[in-house]
C-alpha cells in the first residue's frame, strides 16, 4: 500500500442503502440480515416439507424488513417473528429428519 492510501471500511449493505441510520437500529437490521443468511443456507439443507416452507418464509419476512423504513419498535417486532419462525422451522426440520 502506498503512503497516500487511505484504508477504506468494507462496504455494508445497510450503511449504503439507509445513511444515517443510528448504531442500535443498524444492529437491529443487521440481525435481521443474519437471520435471513441462515434462512437462506438452511434452504439448502432442509429436507422439501414443511421446514423448507418455515425457512422460505423466514427468507422473505427478513428481505422485507431489512431496509424498510420504520421505527425502532417495529423493528423490534421484526426480530422477534424472526427468532420464532426460526425456531419453528428448526422443530419443523427435526421432526421431519425423525420420521
Amino acid at each position: 500500500m502506498n503512503a497516500g492510501q487511505q484504508i477504506r471500511p468494507p462496504l455494508d449493505d445497510i450503511r449504503v442503502f439507509m445513511p444515517g441510520v443510528d448504531e442500535s437500529e443498524y444492529r437491529q437490521r443487521a440481525r435481521i440480515r443474519s437471520a435471513r443468511n441462515v434462512a437462506v443456507k438452511a434452504l439448502l439443507d432442509a429436507p422439501a416439507g414443511t421446514s423448507r416452507t418455515l425457512f422460505i418464509l423466514l427468507r422473505d419476512h427478513c428481505d422485507d424488513w431489512i431496509y424498510r423504513p420504520g421505527l425502532s419498535d417495529h423493528l423490534d417486532l421484526a426480530v422477534e417473528q424472526c427468532l420464532r419462525l426460526f425456531k419453528a422451522a428448526q422443530v419443523a426440520e427435526d421432526l421431519e429428519r425423525a420420521s
